[in-house]
């Protein structure tokens, strides 16, 4: 465990905002596991992808944006008071890329877990626009847009096999 993450733990914010603001950037705690901090973040999100695969469009939409929107300013007020750049265990970015993905796709078994495979391919490798918009953006932005970018990819890659499998079928 590094060692801005053991002071987090153990100076969690006292007041209510703060905390509530790191309690969502760490995807529930999901941030301070051990291993693949990453991974249980993004694994975390598939309950909120299940329910925002279930609403109508223009409801999900608004929701999305509520989700990225929330997903900004909890990465960045948390890690203001950690005045660290994009610690590990801001895992509220994946929640956001995940859901990201699943915009407009069916929840299913195989979507499930092709879309969170590809999202985590994505946003491990970072190829473009993912790595120039996580190198540009500063803040909770950075911290997010990234992620993001990682699900539009995925979302758009999950399109095409389902595009392509229809012509075949």
């Amino acid at each position: 465990m590094t060692h801005k993450k053991q002071q987090y733990i153990f100076e969690w914010p006292k007041d209510w905002l703060n905390r509530l603001m790191a309690l969502l950037a760490t995807g529930l705690g999901t941030g301070f596991l051990p291993k693949a901090p990453g991974t249980f973040g993004s694994l975390s999100a598939l309950p909120l992808c299940w329910w925002l695969a279930g609403l109508a469009p223009l409801v999900a939409m608004p929701v999305w944006i509520l989700i990225v929107a929330i997903s900004i300013i909890s990465a960045h007020i948390t890690q203001k008071n950690l005045g660290a750049d994009d610690p590990s265990f801001i895992t509220i970015d994946e929640v956001a890329g995940m859901a990201t993905a699943f915009m407009f796709h069916e929840f299913t078994a195989i979507s499930a877990c092709f879309l969170f495979l590809l999202f985590r391919l994505f946003d491990i490798l970072k190829p473009f626009p993912v790595k120039q918009l996580e190198n540009s953006l500063s803040g909770g932005l950075g911290v997010v847009m990234d992620d993001v970018a990682a699900g539009v990819l995925a979302n758009l890659v999950w399109t095409g096999v389902l595009l392509i499998q229809g012509w075949f079928l």
